[in-house]
């Protein structure tokens, strides 16, 4: 597995919802613990336990029989080195080092016991090994000081006592990777990986080869399907027959690492871009479990009831999915910005273009087209299948046409990036990046072929993003300021004629000191600021010319970073507590009615007008199905604030699921389950004296019939119901 140099690391658990393998799900946390690790490595997980290579402490044993409650059982640190990597194989736990490979023995689990040492005289790029076998890849330099990759390969039969049984010399300038399973070999070469088999007498022969492009990151596998990493995708390739590999699915997923314990696949695109969870159980048609975006990643395993991840903040969270629509789809580059439709997404890529998304089906969404532009791309508007980039220039797209082409562009006077494009009718109002004098240019755009600049309107205000507001024919600007400088920082804009447009007074919005604006949004009367590391400050635009502050919203520590307004609610999302929706009713005391933790800010936040919500965190854009939010107060997909009493995961479940039940008051609770013939199955009572403590509920899936459940909850004056769905 690739290695990252990261000076503290933890380890993220999280939960899969194996009922509803079909729908990606997002992920939720359940309790944590702190544990210095310093140098996490690697983590591979059995049903027990966790084993994580720490380079300053050895392997850390830790228990996750329960996720409520999760400990350090033990610790081996009796290694020749570093821990690197760890890999189990049966019984057996090999941890890489940089001059060795120990073989330990799990049988007396938490306690590790040394069965062996295989010494290097190299240091190790990489190594595999199974229950019989492990391979060692490193490099040598002959007399001629020619560099080859160098494979040895051992039986390990007898641990303490390893044989090397084959030395495969690959004529490479560099290090390769590779994996054992059983008794197939692959090494990894220029051009393809090589398959060899060790036959009965211990001799590695050789079989056939996978061709590869030059981007390879990681391989994982079995005996029979062997998975392969490139930084665009993971292909999966079906090895029973050595001579003749077949490719079973191709899957656009970057991949810098991988980790596969069969059927679950676990990819990530790097310390900071999330990871990704899929079914391989049909390696033809692979279903997408879900994923997330926790910082620093170091490594990903999973057993398909539990995905544990190794971070870089020195902390053990246990999370699960707690149901619900959060899609994710893991896009080839850092999404700038994002645009919904009925059945499509639109994201523009900085550095790479603009992709097409379908999400007629959500949980599956699924690149439709990918347009590779020169220069940065800012970016995106649409307005029926004509889309528009911004970056450089206007690039004017039609996604209607069979085959999708630029049909026109424009390029400012000035030599300057355009920021932010708005289009309006037959008008696009440009927000052009001019240190000295930020200014927007309108154009004409009948003519989507020979866009025809109009109007033009310096601003004065750096670093601004803009609204349009259509009905009273306007835009407002906001952008970053100074303490020192006592810069405007908000502008109201008429365009009315846009061959004239006039500026009312830029004046400063009632804020002290310095910060930098991350996002505007306006539905209505509401208009909303986002501040980078200070919250989301509300304003009352019914009066055009005077908005007046009404209110602020700040999250439990930093800022917002996009933000949106959707029917009356304002749609947030920061680092801290991830995706919360506010009711905008009383502005000056906007509340919480939901929350997704999602451990990223957003840089792109949008809501389509029947609530599906689109957030983008670096590569990824995950869809949210908050329709229920809005109407209900209360979905599966998130979880519940503002005093809510209930909260069950896995829902849908199948052998047992997990009430989550908060005590917001001093009373006692009464729980009570019933299916839908109001047939009572299960009553608890939760004594009182717990003020704003959780308790946890078990419902065995064994002892309850198929179909919806409907679980009841009384504590004093509150009530609350809940439905969960059990699948035999």
């Amino acid at each position: 597995m690739e290695r990252t140099c990261r000076i503290c690391f933890g380890i993220l658990l999280l939960s899969s919802l194996l009922a509803t393998r079909s729908l990606a799900q997002e992920i939720e946390p359940l309790g944590q613990i702190f544990n210095y690790w310093n140098g996490a490595s690697s983590i591979v997980i059995n049903h027990d336990y966790a084993f994580v290579a720490c380079r300053t402490s050895g392997v850390q044993v830790v228990n996750i029989r329960d996720p409520y409650e999760l400990t350090v059982a033990s610790v081996f640190d009796n290694l020749r080195g570093p821990a690197e990597d760890v890999e189990l194989a049966g019984s057996r736990l090999y941890v890489q080092t940089d001059y060795s490979v120990e073989i330990l023995s799990t049988i007396d689990q938490p306690h590790l016991i040394r069965l062996g040492v295989v010494p290097s005289a190299e240091s190790i790029y990489d190594f595999s090994g199974a229950p019989n076998f492990l391979a060692i890849s490193n490099f040598t330099q002959d007399e001629d000081y020619d560099i080859h990759a160098n494979v040895i390969v051992y039986a390990v039969n007898d641990p303490e006592n390893p044989v090397t049984i084959d030395s495969l010399v690959i004529n490479s300038s560099r290090q390769r990777r590779v994996l054992v399973r059983g008794t197939k070999v692959i090494v990894e070469a220029d051009t393809s990986l090589m398959i060899y088999e060790i036959n009965e007498n211990y001799v590695v022969e050789y079989r056939g080869y996978i061709p590869k492009d030059n981007t390879l990151s990681a391989i994982d596998g079995r005996s029979d399907y062997i998975v392969v990493g490139y930084a665009g995708a993971f292909e999966i390739w079906n090895v029973v027959d050595p001579r003749n590999p077949e490719l079973a699915s191709r899957t656009v997923s970057g991949t810098r690492d991988l980790r596969l314990s069969y059927p679950y696949l676990t990819t990530w695109r790097s310390d900071w871009a999330g990871f990704s969870l899929y079914d391989i159980t049909d390696p033809f048609d692979i279903d997408t479990l879900g994923g997330g975006n926790p910082p620093a990643i170091a490594g990903v395993a999973s057993d398909g009831s539990y995905c544990y991840v190794a971070d870089g903040f020195d902390r053990l969270y246990s999370l699960t999915y707690d149901g619900g629509l959060a899609y994710l789809f893991q896009s080839r580059g850092y999404i700038t910005d994002v645009e919904l439709t009925d059945e499509r997404a639109y994201v523009s890529l900085q550095g790479s273009g603009y992709a097409v998304i379908d999400i007629s089906r959500p949980e599956r969404p699924s690149i439709l087209h990918e347009e590779v532009l020169n220069g940065w791309t800012e970016s995106i508007t649409v307005r029926e299948g004509i889309v528009f980039t911004s970056g450089r220039g206007l690039h004017i797209f039609d996604t209607n046409a069979e085959i999708i082409t630029e049909i026109g562009s424009y390029v400012p006077n000035l030599n300057t990036s355009i920021l932010q494009t708005i289009i309006d009718d037959t008008l696009a109002y440009l927000l052009l990046d001019d240190d000295e004098n930020p200014q927007i240019d309108i154009l004409d755009i009948r003519d989507l072929r020979s866009p025809r600049k109009v109007g033009n309107l310096g601003v004065g205000i750096p670093n601004g993003r803009m609204v349009f507001n259509k009905e009273m024919r306007c835009i407002y600007i906001a952008g970053s300021c100074s303490q020192y400088r006592r810069d405007s920082n908000f502008a109201i804009i008429d365009v009315i004629d846009p061959s004239q447009p006039v500026c009312t007074p830029r004046y400063r919005l009632a804020m002290e000191g310095s910060y930098h604006i991350n996002d505007i949004a306006f539905e209505e009367e509401y208009l909303a600021l986002s501040l980078e590391d200070v919250g989301v400050f509300i304003y009352d635009a019914s009066n055009q010319n005077n908005p007046t502050m009404a209110g602020e919203i700040r999250p439990s520590r930093g800022g917002f970073g996009s933000v949106a307004i959707h029917d009356r609610h304002l749609y947030a999302g920061s680092e801290a507590d991830g995706l919360t929706i506010y009711d905008l009713s009383d502005l000056e005391h906007s509340r919480p009615v939901a929350n997704r933790k999602d451990f990223v800010t957003s840089n792109r936040l949008k809501v389509r007008r029947d609530g599906l919500a689109a957030l983008s965190t670096g590569g990824s854009l995950k869809f949210y199905d908050t329709e229920s939010v809005l109407k209900a107060g209360w979905s599966d997909g998130f979880v519940p604030v503002a005093g809510s009493l209930l909260c069950a995961y896995p829902n849908p479940f199948n052998d047992r699921a997990t009430i989550r039940i908060d005590l917001p008051t001093s009373a006692p609770m009464q729980l009570m389950l019933f299916d839908v013939s109001g047939r009572q199955f299960g009553e608890w009572t939760l004594p009182g004296g717990l003020v704003n403590r959780q308790r946890r509920v078990f419902l065995d899936g064994g002892a309850l019939p198929s179909g919806m459940l409907y679980l009841k909850a009384k504590s004093g004056e509150r009530m609350q119901s809940l439905t969960v769905l059990h699948l035999k």
